[in-house]
Parts: structure tokens; C-alpha cells; sequence
């Protein structure tokens, strides 16, 4: 994967849902170390559907994860299921 290059530094980000949300941006690195970063200096890190996923594996300079006591919401299993 190329390695991205931030001009300014971001504040805010969001994960749009979808599966590739899911599968390519959980274990991505660059990706959150960037939305670490945005959280860090006081932005918004957000994400709609599937997008939940991608947040799980941030961890923040202390270590803890992004996530950790905070409440979040993905894809219902009954809305998944009517689209199905």
C-alpha cells in the first residue's frame, strides 16, 4: 500500500460503512495512526454502518483503545437481514 502523505493535519475523519470497511481498514495502520492523531488534537473521528469496524483496533499514545467506554452502534442484524 502506498504511504500517505497529510499536507495539513486533519480534524476529522470518518469511516464510511460497506464490507471493505470492515476487512481493509481494521488492520490498517497508517489509517489509524492518522485517526489517533485526529482524536488526539481534539477532532472528530466518526463512522456510519460498517464503518464501527474500522475503529475497533485504534489505540491512542496511551495505549488504549480509541473505543474503550464508549458506547458505539453498528449495521442492526434486522436491517442487515432486510436488505438480504
Amino acid at each position: 500500500m502506498p504511504r500517505l502523505r497529510v499536507e495539513r493535519p486533519p480534524t476529522r475523519g470518518s469511516y464510511c460503512g460497506g464490507h471493505g470497511t470492515m476487512w481493509d481498514f481494521a488492520d490498517n495502520s497508517q489509517l489509524a495512526s492518522i485517526a489517533a492523531s485526529i482524536y488526539e488534537r481534539g477532532g472528530v473521528v466518526s463512522a456510519v454502518c460498517h464503518g464501527p469496524a474500522g475503529l475497533v483496533n485504534i489505540r491512542l499514545s496511551n495505549n488504549e483503545y480509541l473505543v474503550a467506554g464508549k458506547k458505539c452502534l453498528s449495521s442492526p442484524t434486522k436491517k442487515k437481514q432486510q436488505q438480504d
